[in-house]
């Protein structure tokens, strides 16, 4: 409770405060609003509707997303019918649970059958590394070599045949990947 009545302090003693987020919920507008006042009050409303036609699906149980994306991932039965994934992972260790997880089952999938190929990209702090049938190909270590890469990441994608592309908040804002995955 302290801390929210020093940010109002802060804000109603400011000469002028810019709240910004892609969720501010009305309810806390509204406080801001009767706190400072109404005439003292702009909102800018972002009409930006960029990912309406995307379909996000949001997974709380671990095992059974790991099971979605492999099934995703795995049981194509022809190169037409692969369906990338881009997994925004919150946390390197999950993101390299991931990897791993998904590295064993191409692996042994690529053991029954050699015509099988499945690609992994993962971007973290530690660089970026690239799968090839489940086996580590390539690693960029941290510099501008990896920064090249995350700049050009459409680029990248295409020259390493990614069907996965795991990333933890390494790629921030600004980073942009326009290619269906």
């Amino acid at each position: 409770y302290d801390m929210y009545n020093l940010m109002m302090r802060f804000i109603i003693d400011s000469r002028k405060t810019l709240l910004c987020d892609a969720d501010i919920q009305e309810k806390f507008i509204n406080q801001i609003v009767s706190q400072t006042g109404a005439d003292k009050t702009i909102i800018f409303k972002n009409e930006d509707l960029v990912f309406q036609d995307y379909n996000f699906t949001i997974y709380t149980n671990y095992s059974f997303f790991l099971q979605q994306v492999t099934d995703t991932v795995m049981y194509a039965t022809t190169n037409d019918q692969i369906r990338n994934v881009a997994i925004a992972s919150a946390s390197k260790k999950k993101a390299d649970e991931y990897v791993i997880a998904l590295n064993k089952a191409i692996y042994d999938t690529r053991e029954k059958n050699k015509d099988f190929n499945r690609n992994i990209m993962k971007i973290t702090q530690e660089g970026i590394s690239y799968y090839v049938n489940g086996v580590e190909n390539k690693r960029y270590a941290t510099g501008d070599e990896t920064n090249a890469l995350i700049q050009d990441i459409d680029s990248a994608i295409i020259k390493f045949k990614v069907n996965v592309l795991i990333y933890s908040p390494t790629i921030k804002t600004g980073i942009s990947i326009n290619i269906k995955h």
